[in-house]
């Protein structure tokens, strides 16, 4: 019986994208790196956004890209949520990701109405229940 031939290695651009959203990228580095490196061996491509500082982005050491995201955890402003939605939307659309993965409260929320607007499939976790 023959083997089918593997697929051929996709070039770096060609696989498919998961987008991963934090509410800091320090939480992504330390709690979530398990999950990164398992999808980039899988052959996804990954960006994560999340706010940081520059120090914390020239650092990052997960095979992953970083987007820049204002996000204010503890605000309860309604006008600068409204402007996340559109950061959110604005992204995806930009980016185009098979999925999008969520962690920590305002970007389960408000990612995932930008990925319902933009038909892109989403994962959210909560954890600490």
């Amino acid at each position: 019986m023959r083997r089918a031939a593997p697929p051929p290695d996709r070039s770096y651009n060609e696989r498919p994208l998961v987008l991963l959203s934090s509410n800091s990228l320090w939480n992504v580095t330390n709690f979530r790196s398990e999950i990164v490196n398992s999808l980039a061996g899988e052959g996804y491509r990954i960006v994560v956004a999340a706010p940081g500082s520059v120090a914390e982005r020239q650092s990052f050491a997960l095979p992953a890209e970083t987007e820049a995201l204002t996000l204010d955890r503890s605000g309860l402003n309604p006008l600068k949520d409204a402007a996340l939605v559109l950061r959110y939307l604005r992204l995806m659309r930009a980016r185009r990701p098979a999925a999008y993965l969520g962690w920590t409260i305002k970007p389960n929320i408000y990612g995932a109405l930008a990925a319902r607007v933009t038909g892109v499939p989403a994962i959210l976790n909560v954890s600490g229940l």
